[in-house]
């Protein structure tokens, strides 16, 4: 999905996000990504996206409708889909 320009600290550019569905939810939590991969926090995973490296940033994690989803862009691996799950925990407080 694209985001619009950010408020406040987000990012103000086009992003796209990491989806964490539910096959019978109407919304679905996203995780934005940003293509400024100088600095990774805890909260932060590396993939590849179009070929592209980017950050996923579990600290701007958001809940959107559905009906905001466009194309597909593609799909992590594995590897890189257990990064952004740990990202995830540890924003949230849930890592052991």
């Amino acid at each position: 999905m694209r985001f619009g320009g950010g408020v406040s600290r987000e990012a103000r550019a086009a992003r796209y996000g990491k989806l964490a569905p539910h096959q019978h939810a109407i919304r679905v939590q996203v995780v934005p990504l940003s293509s400024k991969t100088g600095k990774l926090y805890p909260c932060e995973a590396m993939v590849t996206v179009e070929g592209r490296e980017s950050k996923a940033m579990a600290d701007q994690i958001m809940t959107v409708s559905k009906e905001r989803l466009t194309e597909r862009l593609g799909l992590l691996s594995p590897h890189e889909m257990h990064g952004v799950d740990m990202a995830m925990r540890i924003q949230l407080g849930l890592a052991a």
